[in-house]
């Protein structure tokens, strides 16, 4: 997939792509404690964060270091137990329920590890039910276009159960595309995947990113896919450690 053919989907899919794309995203003095009984377990301990527009940002860890934590609340689908996740300089959690989930759904594209995708809807009906969801005109059309955009073109049809692991990622990535997010949140995008096909699907991250200004955080335990993104922030026992970039 080039990046001249992911420029040029884009361009179909949006026509305010200078007001979607850009977003930024804050965690400010952020924790996260789960309670079990008397038991208390702090999963994030004082976290900040930030992320500026355009940025390509890898959050690295070993299992269990915080970084599940923190991408769920990156994507709005928990609440911080102290502190502060911001959108645009909004605080989620202070927003009424209805402004945040639109806010969410209109702001950030999510791909899971497990791909999310409905097994018994094709991929394109898998692209069009977020689409639906938003009320979004030429469901259709735009599905289609996301869908060929990652290279499926010829698998509209086709069931999760028929894709390859490689095909699926890419379904989820169009889904997560979906609405014209400006930050995309990738939870182990390439975790189960082969050399090879990680690879393609990292380089239309890098694609995504370069051609379409897309802000991307990506939260891995593999330190060959952090080190291509440009930033890598290290998550240990709940806490982010100083930032570095890649380059430097």
């Amino acid at each position: 997939m080039s990046a001249v053919h992911l420029q040029s989907s884009s361009q179909h899919l949006s026509s305010h792509q200078s007001s979607s794309y850009g977003a930024a995203l804050h965690v400010r003095d952020v924790f996260k404690i789960y309670k079990e009984g008397e038991i208390e377990t702090v999963a994030l301990r004082g976290a900040n964060l930030e992320i500026e527009s355009g940025e390509f940002v890898a959050v690295v860890g070993r299992s269990g270091s915080g970084k599940s934590t923190l991408f769920s609340l990156l994507a709005g689908l928990s609440e911080p137990t102290a502190g502060r996740i911001e959108i645009d300089g909004r605080d989620l959690m202070s927003l009424p329920e209805l402004e945040r989930s639109a806010l969410r759904r209109d702001r950030i594209g999510v791909t899971f590890q497990s791909g999310n995708l409905l097994p018994f809807l094709t991929a394109l009906e898998n692209v069009e039910l977020p689409l639906q969801l938003s009320g979004k005109p030429d469901v259709r059309g735009r599905a289609e276009r996301l869908l060929e955009s990652v290279g499926l073109k010829q698998r509209l049809s086709s069931r999760p159960a028929q894709l390859s692991g490689g095909e699926q990622a890419r379904v989820a990535l169009a889904m997560a595309l979906a609405n014209d997010p400006g930050v995309l949140l990738a939870d182990e995008p390439t975790g189960e995947l082969d050399t090879q096909t990680a690879a393609e699907i990292m380089r239309m991250l890098e694609e995504l990113n370069v051609e379409r200004g897309l802000t991307v955080v990506v939260v891995t335990h593999n330190p060959a896919l952090a080190a291509r993104a440009g930033r890598v922030v290290r998550i240990t026992d709940g806490a982010l450690t100083p930032e570095r970039s890649v380059n430097a």
